[in-house]
């Protein structure tokens, strides 16, 4: 802080030259008065407040940022050892669907023999229901004559 005094006191030293050299080349008077020292320290710290202001909203930035990935990374851990606690089932899981995809594949392979033994029973059947039918018709006509 004892760096700013310092400065502080050599910016009004040297306005003060300046003021003199002012009043030589323009012949206009300039006062240098406490007052304008106090300004400048007026103005100094309210630079510095408004640096000070951004450096807090920042540095909150920062901090709920940290917190955030902070509460992430405690997530992905609990994510990671759940999922380590279900890989167990998934590869069992995993292991059932297959083999009931091969039974169903199997079962589904029979039905479709089953429906092609039908589906020829049927054209069976349906052509005896066609020789009865027409044997019926054969023979009503015969009784109505």
């Amino acid at each position: 802080f004892g760096g700013v005094v310092e400065i502080c006191v050599e910016m009004h030293k040297s306005v003060s030259v300046l003021v003199n050299r002012f009043q030589k080349e323009v012949q206009r008077h300039y006062y240098v008065t406490p007052t304008s020292y106090l300004e400048l320290i007026r103005a100094f710290r309210d630079v510095l407040q408004s640096k000070r202001n951004d450096v807090s909203t920042m540095k909150g930035r920062y901090d709920e940022g940290l917190d955030k990935l902070l509460g992430t990374e405690e997530q992905v851990k609990t994510m990671s050892i759940e999922l380590e606690e279900l890989r167990p089932i998934l590869k069992k899981t995993s292991q059932e669907t297959a083999d009931l995809m091969v039974v169903i594949e199997k079962k589904q392979a029979e039905a479709s023999m089953t429906a092609a033994v039908v589906s020829k029973e049927e054209e069976a059947a349906t052509a005896q229901a066609e020789e009865a039918r027409a044997m019926k018709e054969e023979g009503q006509a015969d009784l109505d004559k």
